[in-house]
């Protein structure tokens, strides 16, 4: 298990040369191809995951299943637990057979901290991937967030968040640091369900479809 440091930035659309200006002066460069994400994220009834996420308690986790749509005729399922404690954060990520994938769908699975979870909301988006000092650095854009088994949907073409991942946390702190532009956290998976599932949440930039 390697524990890795994260962070996440929200920006307007307007920003986003200037974000590009930024990555290219500090000597980044392009590490994958933009493409496509689809993830379904998993809650349970009492949809402890995004309290928990909300309110910073900790142990918590963020489960997912994710896929590369355009990957055609090969594409893969991962299912994948992110998990904040006290020690830190890290990941744990392992491939679904179609079978599996389908089933966890359907009937969902338990989790030994979370009970039975289900299938709640799919989040789909654009990842751009850049490295600064092997810093690794994403952009996100044209997010679509849908309700999986309800018929609620917001788009959000107004941002971008910028991610910074790294396993040490001087260098992303640095970095973080020299970002020239003001800086708002956000988590993909409260923001859609503020937007679809959170009625008291204010409507900040959506644009329901």
């Amino acid at each position: 298990m390697s524990f890795r440091f994260e962070e996440k930035i929200l920006f307007h659309i307007s920003d986003y040369l200037k974000i590009r200006k930024f990555i290219s002066n500090s000597g980044g460069i392009e590490i994958y191809p933009k493409r496509k994400i689809s993830s379904i994220y998993f809650e349970n009834l009492h949809n402890e995951m995004y309290l928990n996420s909300e309110e910073g308690c900790l142990p918590r986790k963020k489960i997912r299943i994710r896929t590369y749509p355009k990957d055609g005729n090969n594409l893969n399922f991962f299912f994948e637990t992110k998990i904040s404690s006290v020690e830190g954060r890290y990941k744990i990520s392992k491939k679904l057979s179609k079978l599996n994938y389908e089933n966890f769908l359907e009937k969902g699975f338990f989790d030994n901290l979370y009970g039975v979870c289900y299938p709640k909301l799919w989040v789909t988006y654009f990842r751009e991937y850049y490295s600064i000092s092997n810093q690794r650095i994403t952009l996100d854009q044209n997010i679509v967030y849908n309700g999986f088994k309800s018929t609620r949907s917001a788009r959000n073409n107004d941002d971008i968040i910028l991610e910074i991942k790294s396993t040490d946390k001087m260098k992303k702190d640095f970095l973080d640091y020299n970002i020239p532009f003001q800086k708002l956290r956000i988590s993909k998976y409260c923001e859609g369900f503020n937007k679809l599932f959170n009625k008291n949440e204010s409507q900040r930039f959506e644009q329901v479809i």
